[in-house]
């Protein structure tokens, strides 16, 4: 509630209106695209949580709803959450419904984290911080190869970040060019 006057007090010592502006919406557009990620995460998670519980639902095995929910925690961790969790249901599948279903159950999965990683969380994300899909999934394939499942985490974030300080950097140049700044 006073995140705009709280705000301003940081910005005090800014004596430039223009650059205090300027500031401003870098901080703003910051906040909004990076909010913007956390639902994207949000809608990822609620996605293989609802195709988790229809799944075992269908599949009759005991504690459906329980293990979506928990599938859907798995599911903040990504390209590692959602198959990890199919691992696990597939487990509890073998103990409580046969073998049977637990292989329809593990394959099911492996198909929907096939088409997550290369359709739902580059689509969704990209829509979410304004990325291209491709740069999403690329993103986080770099991300993953050199930093591991916490690069894959931060992955989007990092690129949103980068994204903004560079337009940041692009608009002070062209007020330098004009000799603004």
């Amino acid at each position: 509630s006073e995140h705009d006057s709280f705000f301003d007090i940081l910005l005090i010592r800014i004596v430039s209106d223009e650059k205090r502006e300027r500031v401003r919406r870098l901080v703003m557009d910051v906040e909004r695209k990076l909010g913007g990620w956390v639902l994207g995460q949000a809608l990822v998670s609620s996605l293989v949580a609802v195709f988790s519980a229809i799944l075992l639902t269908i599949l009759g095995v005991p504690f459906a709803l329980p293990l979506s929910m928990f599938t859907a925690f798995l599911g903040i961790i990504p390209n590692l959450g959602s198959s990890l969790a199919g691992v696990l249901m597939s487990l509890v599948a073998l103990i409580t419904v046969g073998p049977i279903k637990a292989v329809i159950l593990l394959g099911s999965f492996v198909i929907y984290q096939m088409i997550e990683n290369s359709i739902i969380i580059p689509k969704v994300m990209g829509n979410a911080v304004g990325l291209k899909p491709i740069m999403v999934m690329l993103g986080v394939i770099i991300f993953l190869t050199l930093f591991g499942v916490v690069g894959g985490f931060i992955a989007v974030p990092v690129m949103v970040i980068i994204q903004i300080l560079y337009e940041f950097y692009i608009d002070l140049q062209k007020l330098e060019a004009k000799g603004i700044v």
